[in-house]
């Protein structure tokens, strides 16, 4: 079996559950080695945690907390090629930053590059992948040789199971990687003039098992609170579309879209939610999709594996207390 690198950017203390989604899709194409950074010195964690889901092998770069370039992700990759020379393929995130990483790298190597891919898997001497276009519209099944250059894949972002059966032991090795002491331009991050990000206690929104939406259909920003009440009930994060960002009900930082944060939860709930296709291109890869619309011919029904026909304004109250009685 050959190896696959799997990026999986930077270590935060923890690993998430849309890493975890990643190692398991890679295990289809090869063993998974993890590639990734971390400003700590935590090696020995780092292991620990990969060991736990499958990961015999891991690479480790020690580099300062803000040093972002897509540049040094790109040199870290090669790098990790470079120990793991035969490795078939390269397997990152289908997000911006994964997508302009492995898009570099796929021309550096003069490899194979597919993006957006929703499964992956080899058959007869080939890497098969399956990939969503324009939207979800069309769906294209791609092969590409396994005995040529090494080939690049994003993967749509999925949370993973809990299934922790394929722990093993697993080596966390230090990785250098040098760039030239001399940089053309600095990069520097700040946060919005809108300060942090408020802490809410509810699960992270790009790691949710369970998310909860609300779009334009809420009607305001006071009610924006049923789609918070009915997220704190059932331990979920909140997302919204869009329109409601737009209308000023939330936080861009809650907006689930092409344009905003894509999500693969196990259950979505999307209250009052049209189903635009810019929304529907961030979280149509969720395992179960629930939608709430006064609307019996809103596109979000097409995806939906559960509909309900009715203003949220009486349904969510009556799920609420249903839900408060039932634990």
């Amino acid at each position: 079996m050959k190896n696959v690198l799997v990026y999986l950017g930077s270590w935060t203390g923890t690993l998430d559950t849309n890493a975890r989604g990643l190692l398991e899709a890679a295990t289809r194409l090869g063993a998974p080695v993890a590639v990734l950074s971390s400003a700590g010195q935590e090696r020995d964690e780092i292991a620990e945690d990969l060991g736990a889901l499958g990961v015999e092998q891991a690479y480790v770069e020690h580099r300062p907390e803000d040093d972002l370039l897509v540049v040094r992700e790109v040199a870290l990759l090669q790098a990790a090629l470079r120990a793991v020379p035969d490795a078939a393929a390269v397997v990152l995130p289908s997000t911006t930053t994964g997508r302009e990483v492995g898009g570099r790298l796929a021309v550096l190597l003069d490899g194979a590059y597919l993006n957006d891919v929703v499964e992956a898997d080899t058959e007869d001497g080939h890497l098969t992948t399956v990939q969503e276009v324009w939207g979800g519209s069309y769906t294209v099944r791609a092969a590409v040789p396994t005995d040529g250059a090494v080939s690049v894949l994003c993967l749509r972002e999925r949370a993973g199971t809990d299934d922790n059966a394929r722990a093993t032991t697993c080596t966390a090795e230090p990785l250098s990687v040098d760039l030239a002491p001399n940089r053309a331009a600095k990069v520097t991050t700040r946060r919005s003039p809108g300060g942090p990000t408020p802490t809410t206690g509810r699960p992270a929104l790009k790691n949710a098992k369970i998310v909860v939406s609300g779009g334009r259909g809420v009607g305001s920003a006071e009610k924006f609170a049923l789609v918070e009440n009915l997220a704190d009930v059932l331990g979920a994060a909140v997302g919204a579309s869009r329109a409601a960002v737009e209308a000023d009900y939330c936080g861009r930082e809650l907006q689930v879209g092409q344009t905003g944060v894509v999500v693969s939860p196990q259950v979505y709930i999307a209250l009052g939610i049209s189903g635009a296709l810019q929304h529907r291109m961030g979280m149509q890869t969720a395992d179960t999709i629930i939608a709430v619309n006064k609307d019996p011919d809103a596109p979000i029904f097409e995806l939906a594996d559960l509909g309900v026909i009715g203003d949220i304004s009486t349904v969510v109250p009556q799920l609420v207390d249903l839900l408060k009685h039932s634990s």
